[in-house]
């Protein structure tokens, strides 16, 4: 048996080999050799010595190849090469390299996928466009671009299995550092590709920058856009969008020509897919369509007023009174309570538009908003906080008896209280008989509390949950409500974008590489479009339907009165679609027409969301002044990344946890590596989104100003990027000869920025050569330092 079990892994480590499977041979080959010495004594003879060291010697062969391969596909220099050979080398002596699902075999077989990904060419058939064109447009479609990110993919699951690993730090970081290599060699190499390509889209759709602002703001959309194929593997309509929302260079209102024939998005839509292919996915027909007919309503100065003055006062109004009144005619009053008729409509919508556009209106709003935050904040809150400090009140809460009382009866009674309340509240919602029980509860949780309080483990169980209870009020009194809604909208966005990256999985598993067979080929055909009018269906159910349904931000009030309304349609609904469907079996057919109506109010969420995103796309519908960039790893600015709260400040929560880490190693006397690395991850990718921004909007703006001054080799570098739990600092160099031409010193523009009670504030100091600058260019260098100020959000 064992002796099959070895010469089954020679012959699946040869056949692996062949094929340039080198991953899979080592670990073959790895199985045949555990195989051989379990079969032979300790001392064995000659003969089987030689066998064994011919085993290790063409593992060594194989590794090498891997190693060398993996370097001549992607241009990898020899230290890297000879640390990759020496990683191949650790993870064979790991003893499950052999079990599929070890990350050390997940890691062999990633690094397989790298070198295949590299070589193999990729393909799409369209016989349908072909047939449609009449043979004018080619039966294979190529996708240039498959190949490297497929191979990125598969270098960030090698680094996530690295990670995964039970070594130390410094193992880890040795073997990360030719990763990290290999990751840059293909990103640059698929910028070389792909930047050229997004440039002349951007140019055809017409995103043409008039000045430099707007010469800084289209670097920053190609570089987003760009950024986002490398994060997700592909480009969609609702990407284009949102980084179109997000970025100083916005839709200008349209003119009767672009309102109907279509804007700059619906032009790079059309050309996307012809240039990127693979790559961009062309917007679905309820999304183009949506932003199309939308567009007079947002894009056009009277159907901006139409919508300020009209539609969104009168709509708001309606759709408030009927979520009002559903909720108050389920509370238990013995006359129900109509609030919507055409009066009460008219009136609250009236008040909106009162208090939305005038003087006095918004001025009332403000007046009230900060009337509440007193009350809350200064009056109820802070007094409370202060009274135990006040001097008569402190004395007595500090007399021997209050404090016993308190310790021996206050405090553990209500700790009891938050254990018994909540049981007796649920037995009593069963209908149970609840006689003596709420006394029994009372009197344990009275006991229980006792011990907590009273008894050394109890008090530290109970510091460290009063601890983190602080801990948590203190990131989220701030920004409770806004932080909840933040969170639930990337909650809800992080789960939508996880359903988009497994549908444009199976999209590309179904796509066609040269070195398949024919039946596979064949196979591909027949599934290819089945599959693709699948997942068409699966996202516009998701995405249109489902969604807004479990989405409490969306479904509050929209799609909750939108039940309402509907409700009585239901059954002329269902028997309409039933009869659309009437050539499917009524075992698909009944099914999907039911779920289909039941979930049709989902609709109107997102709907009302979309005009949301669509009219944030136009110019004219943003303030005037600066913005602040969103650059974050989800899309924060500065102050979100560094102010805390309920979801923000993933600055000083990264800090934090990483002191927790540190603290946690030194209380045990024993490493982390794995949560020490997690942390450290997660510290780098907002730092790296730090050096994006600089790098972005402030040294591409000073790099062309130079050049427009006649230094063609002029460089802008960041030099320095320190961050802490709530400051940065920055320093920016200016090389305008380049840095190879330099001579002396350069010029520095070092950056501070401090969150403090008021906001995010920001200082800027000039130093190096400065005095060799002219007027007019320190006061161009003045005037770009104070602009990224404002993008970095100061002064709020």
């Amino acid at each position: 048996m064992r002796l099959r079990l070895f010469q089954h892994g020679v012959q699946a480590a040869f056949r692996a080999e062949l094929a340039g499977r080198y991953g899979a041979a080592l670990r073959h080959l790895g199985m045949a050799r555990r195989q051989y010495r379990s079969m032979v004594p300790g001392n064995g003879s000659c003969e089987q010595e030689t066998v064994a060291q011919t085993l290790a010697e063409r593992e060594h062969e194989i590794v090498e190849a891997l190693a060398h391969t993996l370097a001549a596909t992607w241009k990898l220099d020899a230290r890297s090469t000879r640390v990759l050979e020496h990683l191949i080398e650790r993870l064979l002596d790991d003893p499950d390299a052999a079990r599929p699902s070890s990350p050390s075999s997940r890691l062999l077989h990633g690094l397989e996928r790298i070198v295949l990904e590299g070589r193999t060419e990729y393909y799409r058939l369209q016989p349908i466009v072909w047939l449609g064109s009449g043979g004018r447009r080619p039966l294979r479609l190529g996708l240039p671009f498959q190949g490297s990110l497929k191979a990125l993919r598969a270098l960030n699951a090698v680094r996530i299995c690295l990670d995964q690993l039970p070594w130390s730090g410094a193992e880890v970081a040795y073997f990360s550092a030719p990763l990290k290599t290999l990751a840059d060699l293909i990103a640059q190499r698929l910028r070389q590709q792909l930047q050229p390509r997004l440039g002349k889209l951007l140019d055809a759709a017409g995103f043409l920058p008039g000045d430099s602002r707007q010469r800084v703001a289209r670097n920053v959309l190609q570089e987003e856009l760009f950024t986002i194929i490398l994060r997700r593997w592909h480009l969609r309509f609702t990407d284009l969008r949102d980084a179109v929302a997000r970025n100083e260079l916005r839709l200008p209102d349209p003119d009767w020509r672009e309102l109907l024939l279509g804007d700059r998005l619906a032009r790079f839509d059309r050309q996307a897919s012809a240039v990127l292919p693979g790559v961009y996915q062309p917007g679905e027909f309820y999304l183009k369509g949506l932003q199309q007919l939308s567009a007079p309503l947002f894009g056009v100065s009277a159907g901006r007023a139409i919508t300020r003055f009209l539609l969104f006062p009168f709509g708001v109004a309606f759709i408030g009174l009927e979520a009002l009144n559903y909720l108050l005619n389920l509370l238990p009053m013995t006359q129900p309570v109509q609030l919507v008729h055409p009066g009460s409509v008219l009136g609250v919508g009236a008040g909106l538009v009162v208090l939305l556009h005038t003087k006095q209106g918004r001025k009332a709003i403000t007046t009230v908003g900060l009337g509440c935050r007193w009350l809350f904040t200064e009056f109820l809150y802070q007094r409370l906080v202060r009274w135990p400090h006040w001097g008569r009140a402190a004395r007595w809460l500090q007399h021997p008896l209050v404090r016993k009382i308190s310790r021996y009866l206050l405090e553990p009674l209500l700790i009891g209280l938050v254990f018994a309340l909540p049981l007796i509240g649920i037995v009593g919602s069963l209908g149970r008989d609840t006689d003596g029980l709420p006394v029994f509860l009372v009197v344990f949780g009275f006991i229980l509390g006792g011990l907590l309080r009273n008894s050394p483990m109890g008090r530290r169980l109970l510091d460290g949950v009063i601890t983190r209870f602080v801990t948590f009020w203190r990131r989220v009194h701030h920004t409770l409500i806004v932080g909840l809604v933040r969170w639930v909208i990337d909650l809800f966005g992080w789960a939508m974008h996880g359903i988009e990256q497994g549908l444009h999985r199976v999209d590309e598993a179904v796509s066609h590489h040269r070195d398949e067979g024919p039946g596979m080929t064949a196979v591909k055909v027949i599934i290819g479009p089945v599959w693709r009018a699948i997942s068409y269906g699966i996202h516009f159910y998701a995405a249109v339907l489902i969604e807004p349904q479990i989405n409490p931000i969306k479904h509050f009030p929209v799609v909750m009165v939108a039940d309402k309304l509907m409700l009585p349609f239901f059954p002329a609904l269902t028997v309409a679609l039933l009869a659309l469907l009437e050539p499917v079996p009524g075992l698909i057919s009944v099914p999907l027409a039911t779920v289909t109506v039941l979930l049709s109010p989902g609709l109107f969420g997102f709907l009302a969301w979309e005009l949301n995103e669509n009219w944030k796309l136009y110019r004219a519908n943003h303030p005037d002044r600066t913005q602040p960039a969103h650059f974050g790893p989800e899309g924060e600015t500065l102050y979100a990344l560094l102010r805390p709260g309920f979801h923000s400040g993933a600055l000083p929560k990264a800090f934090a946890e990483l002191r927790a880490v540190i603290g946690l190693e030194n209380e045990h006397q024993h490493s982390y590596p794995q949560r020490l690395r997690q942390v450290e991850a997660r510290l780098s990718e907002i730092l790296e989104s730090l050096q994006a921004f600089a790098t972005r909007e402030l040294g591409f703006a000073l790099a062309e100003r130079w050049r427009t001054a006649g230094y063609e080799r002029a460089e802008v570098v960041v030099v320095k990027l320190e961050a802490a739990t709530a400051s940065l600092d920055l320093r920016v160099a200016l090389y305008p000869l380049g840095r190879e031409g330099a001579t002396g010193e350069p010029v520095w523009l070092e950056f501070r920025f401090d969150l403090q009670a008021d906001g995010l504030q920001g200082e800027i100091d000039l130093g190096g050569l400065v005095e060799s600058l002219g007027a007019g260019e320190r006061t161009w260098l003045e005037a770009e330092a104070t602009y990224f100020l404002e993008r970095a959000g100061t002064g709020r």
